[in-house]
């Protein structure tokens, strides 16, 4: 699993100083965060160009073991695809992804597959031009609402 590197550089400055011959007090505190790595946990299922069984990078594991962990989550999926695949594509796409999901034991009424394929933008193909199916966190208080 890929974590969220976050570098914090903290400045904390007392000083004191006589003015009158009465003691001053100085401070500042300075909290900077200059550098927020891009690498984190990837929830998305990666697919080649009109690819529809061989996915890349999703963690069943992990959303697995999430879902039975926290009893009230409901997870969301959507599907993002290249601008050169064809609707057909996504919809086979899609229903052996939730094929793969019950296979691997998720518990399938706190999953929500939105029905709207997105396309992927001009910056999107720039970053990865690979078709997703990206999960997000719908609730954590089973609100999965079908």
């Amino acid at each position: 699993m890929k974590k969220i590197l976050l570098f914090i550089l903290f400045t904390a400055e007392l000083c004191t100083a006589q003015e009158n011959g009465t003691p001053q007090l100085y401070s500042q505190l300075k909290v900077e965060f200059p550098h927020i790595i891009h690498d984190k946990f990837d929830n998305s299922a990666y697919y080649a160009l009109n690819e529809t069984t061989n996915f890349q990078n999703f963690e069943v594991e992990i959303l697995k073991d999430s879902q039975n962990q926290f009893p009230e989550l409901c997870l969301e999926f959507v599907q993002t695809i290249h601008p050169n695949e064809q609707r057909k594509i996504a919809k086979k796409r899609k229903v052996l992804f939730l094929k793969e999901l019950e296979r691997s034991g998720f518990d399938m009424k706190r999953i929500h597959f939105r029905k709207e394929v997105l396309i992927l933008t001009e910056a999107q193909l720039k970053e990865d031009d690979r078709s997703r199916i990206q999960g997000i966190v719908r609730s954590l208080e089973g609100d999965c609402g079908k």
